[in-house]
């Protein structure tokens, strides 16, 4: 099965085009305060959260190549 790509990229004008006329669309459907309120509102996407080093089990940090985490002392002390 192949996945047909198109031949020319879009280009960055038409995807603007698109989005224009989606906030324009939805501008006169639900009105200006409400779409500028729900843009302002939604979090940043772009953002990334960081995985920190205990935020892995040892099954993912061995599938990914990983050493396994040293066993915390306190907890061998118990």
């Amino acid at each position: 099965m192949s996945l047909a790509l198109p031949q020319h990229p879009i280009s960055r004008q038409r995807s603007r085009a698109r989005l224009t006329a989606a906030i324009t669309q939805l501008i006169e459907r639900h009105g200006r305060w409400r779409v500028l309120r729900a843009i302002l509102l939604v979090p940043d996407l772009r953002r990334v959260d960081r995985l920190r080093r205990g935020d892995l089990s040892e099954h993912l940090r061995r599938d990914m190549g990983l050493a396994p985490e040293a066993p915390d002392h306190r907890d061998v002390l118990r």
